[in-house]
């Protein structure tokens, strides 16, 4: 569980684990908000297996805040104004299929 997630700027490469959110929550876990800025060069992140989204909620979470990303409330993967999206599928170690969003300034 924790707070406020905020990026404003520079390049974030975030992985989760089994349930988790790269960005966001764990398995069980919760949090307030995250907002990710348009001042960003780069945000990457990957889900682990069995988690809702890679930026966002993680496995079991229900309770978690808002996800705002470029001033969009409620944002669930896609592109805004001022960032690009890209969405991907990877596997992990075990060959199951994972979440990989990317986030890039235009």
């Amino acid at each position: 569980t924790c707070g406020n997630i905020t990026i404003n700027g520079g390049t974030v490469t975030a992985t989760g684990g089994d349930g988790a959110a790269g960005i966001g929550s764990g398995l069980f876990g919760k949090y307030e908000s995250i907002a990710i800025r348009e001042g960003i060069t780069s945000v990457t992140a990957t889900a682990g297996y069995g988690a809702e989204a890679p930026i966002g909620k993680g496995l079991d979470d229900d309770g978690s805040g808002s996800v705002t990303v470029d001033d969009v409330p409620d944002w669930a993967g896609r592109w805004t104004t001022n960032l690009n999206f890209a969405s991907s599928t990877l596997k992990d170690a075990q060959g199951r299929d994972i979440k990989r969003w990317t986030l890039t300034h235009k």
